[in-house]
């Protein structure tokens, strides 16, 4: 197979892909209706359109990745399906996480860190929040939408999705403390992962302990409680204090 080249051309490639989606909806309308369109029919055909993008957003994240491979970058690609959750929690928890296992992080930086949170996400969808890839894809092609070219990682973690994805991974860390049964989990799935990928990208052992864990996973929940808009936040306290007759811990999600 011919080596992809680099270049602009991937860009007229994605305008031209986007101009082919828009003239097919065009002309599907426009048979539809015997072959006139009123301003009208345009309104409700441009609104379809914009809201097909997100149903065909394969087609731009494969564009993306084929410029990048043609350009030989090494830059990382955080919103993919695939890396999206593990973005938004090292948003969250990168502080924490610093603070917590300082020597692996001052050692290592980023060959230790990046597994770490590709491990916790690996947990958080195991077993927190199944769906949170495609809620937070979701967030991100509305805003990608919405505000086109101009998204930031804190516009992103504003985004009521992208809340709501955050609040359901950390309520089970909302008990304090935090249950022991549930801290050994995330480390066997956090070592474990990253065992996985350190014999794949000869990268350093992760290796935390239960101790470190239930420490970082604290504060991890303080900050996450901290994005939460206050009334979001007391609707959820609510809820639980329903449920289970208990009243919540001081951090509230």
């Amino acid at each position: 197979m011919a080596e992809t080249l680099p270049g602009p051309h991937h860009c007229l490639g994605a305008a031209r892909a986007a101009a082919d989606i828009v003239y097919r909806s065009l002309h599907a309308q426009c048979v539809a209706r015997g072959g006139t369109l009123s301003v009208e029919d345009l309104e409700h055909c441009y609104a379809e359109i914009i809201e097909g993008f997100s149903c065909g957003f394969d087609i731009f994240e494969q564009r993306h990745l084929n410029c990048m491979h043609a350009s030989m970058s090494i830059a990382e690609m955080p919103f993919t399906r695939e890396r999206i959750l593990a973005t938004i929690l090292r948003a969250c928890g990168e502080a924490a996480a610093r603070q917590v296992f300082a020597p692996q992080a001052e050692q290592y930086d980023e060959d230790w860190l990046r597994p770490f949170f590709d491990g916790f996400a690996h947990y958080v969808r195991q077993h927190l929040c199944a769906d949170a890839d495609q809620r937070l894809t979701a967030a991100y092609i509305e805003a990608g939408l919405t505000h086109k070219g101009k998204i930031t990682l804190g516009g992103l973690l504003s985004h009521k999705i992208v809340l709501n994805v955050l609040r359901d991974c950390a309520r089970p860390l909302a008990e304090q403390p935090i249950p022991s049964g549930l801290v050994g989990q995330v480390c066997g799935c956090v070592n474990g992962h990253a065992a996985r990928h350190a014999a794949t990208a000869q990268a350093p052992a992760i290796n935390v302990v239960a101790e470190q864990m239930a420490v970082f996973l604290t504060l991890l929940a303080s900050q996450i409680a901290m994005r939460i808009p206050a009334g979001l936040a007391q609707h959820d306290a609510e809820l639980y204090s329903l449920a289970t007759g208990k009243k919540k811990s001081t951090i509230v999600l």
